[in-house]
């Protein structure tokens, strides 16, 4: 079947025509219902990304976060992080601060130099997001290769051209082909224990050789506790489901590590936050 979209590729946004298969527009319509700070659950996803055996759960998330306000409070906390006075208790009692610390031995350089450095690029960089002057080729390729159907975003099927760059793949009629629906979320708890009658599976996650900045950046974010945005894409064959609480979220939630601000959560999940003024007010009364 066929469905209208909007597309931003080379550089025009305009209305397209696009096919998708019923089950999938079904499920962008299931993701298209969860408002902001709505609770998802996510039934037996598969992720295929980064895992030698695909890693088979259930996840309950906070569906749709507001991206902008979770840039502005990434922003104000990372400007007052100190390396020495608030990232000491990670670098000793976390896996990814150990790593970090020997990846730096390992390299022969300063780790607050390093930590310090891609603290500055994240800043700078998420500033840009948030003023909508970022770009990148990864930036360009997003738009060439996703289309936005009522308020959600799917991926098209692509093939990469004789540039390396990907694009999308036409049919004999000249139209482009969804193949997965995006879910902007933040994880609330995940379960990958085996049940009875159920496929889940932990999975074999693939070794992966990061070097100092990438596992600063891991450091950094550890030590400022906000939860990370992430999305996911959900295409026909890697979840069961999608089960929606349509109620706003009240009271605390509490992660599974119960370290996550409520507040934090309910500003980045764009809760009773009415305009940007006072999303701003908020996001710096948080790190005065």
């Amino acid at each position: 079947m066929q469905i209208e979209v909007m597309y931003k590729g080379e550089g025009t946004e305009r209305t397209v025509t696009v096919n998708i298969e019923e089950d999938l527009l079904e499920k962008a319509e299931q993701v298209a219902k969860a408002g902001r700070g709505r609770f998802a659950v996510i039934s037996e996803h598969v992720s295929f990304n980064n895992y030698k055996i695909p890693c088979v759960s259930d996840i309950l998330v906070v569906s749709r976060p507001n991206y902008n306000n979770y840039l502005r409070r990434m922003i104000a906390k990372l400007k007052t992080l100190d390396f020495r006075a608030d990232v000491a208790h990670t670098l000793a009692h976390s896996k990814a601060g150990r790593k970090f610390l020997d990846k730096c031995k390992e390299k022969d350089v300063e780790p607050e130099d390093v930590f310090n450095a891609r603290k500055a690029s994240v800043i700078e960089k998420s500033q840009e997001k948030l003023d909508g002057t970022f770009q990148s080729g990864a930036k360009r390729g997003h738009d060439n290769c996703y289309v936005s159907y009522k308020g959600v975003t799917l991926h098209l099927l692509t093939e990469r051209g004789a540039d390396k760059h990907k694009y999308p793949v036409l049919d004999d009629d000249g139209l482009m082909t969804v193949v997965s629906v995006m879910l902007p979320w933040f994880q609330v708890a995940r379960d990958k224990k085996p049940k009875s009658g159920h496929s889940h599976c932990k999975g074999e996650p693939i070794p992966v050789n990061s070097g100092p900045p990438v596992l600063a950046e891991r450091v950094m974010m550890q030590a400022i506790n906000l939860p990370t945005y992430k999305t996911f894409s959900l295409g026909l064959q890697n979840f069961h489901k999608i089960a929606i609480d349509h109620s706003a979220i009240m009271g605390v939630i509490l992660a599974d590590d119960h370290k996550i601000n409520q507040d934090d959560l309910r500003a980045v999940a764009g809760v009773g936050y009415e305009d940007a003024e006072a999303q701003n007010a908020e996001a710096e009364e948080q790190v005065s």
